[in-house]
């Protein structure tokens, strides 16, 4: 596909070029970055904004959703240097938190979590919250922090038993 890029192709052939080669980069390969460089200066296209910052978080979503915890993080940290306000910023932050909880970076997790808890509600807050108060508790040994985070979350919980939840990992 490269070389139909190097060898001037009509419109189509350069798309259909580029079609494969970003199923290639970003779906087979988790290169999104790389994709994109090669199609801004083969493929002689402008990538608006909006479409790299598409492209870079769903390659590294997709990294996450394949369970390779530690690409995705590093993937995710390439996306929120490139946009750090950008359109899936929160998403970012939120599923790099759960790769580095499940890699055991705690630190690192909470900081995700944390940020994401710090926008205020969303559809992220109730489990960023949660999983904020339990580092904060049960690994950071944090316990102030662990008590706010469990307090916010008591306050946005509809659910009574959530809401006792919350409620017993304040008291203790």
């Amino acid at each position: 596909y490269k070389s139909v890029l190097g060898n001037n192709p009509s419109g189509n052939e350069r798309k259909e070029a580029l079609d494969a080669l970003e199923e290639i980069y970003v779906n087979d390969l988790n290169r999104a970055g790389e994709y994109v460089d090669l199609a801004v200066s083969l493929g002689g296209v402008k990538l608006e904004n909006l479409y790299r910052d598409s492209l870079i978080y769903t390659a590294a979503y997709l990294t996450y959703e394949k369970d390779s915890l530690e690409m995705a993080v590093e993937q995710f940290d390439a996306y929120l240097d490139s946009f750090p306000t950008g359109y899936f910023a929160v998403e970012a932050h939120f599923y790099r938190g759960l790769s580095n909880l499940e890699i055991k970076e705690y630190k690192n997790a909470y900081e995700d979590f944390a940020y994401v808890v710090d926008l205020g509600p969303g559809e992220f807050f109730v489990e960023s919250c949660f999983n904020a108060a339990l580092i904060s508790f049960n690994y950071t040994k944090q316990f102030r922090k662990a008590l706010s985070h469990y307090s916010a979350l008591e306050e946005v919980l509809d659910n009574d038993v959530k809401k006792y939840d919350a409620q017993l990992g304040a008291l203790r």
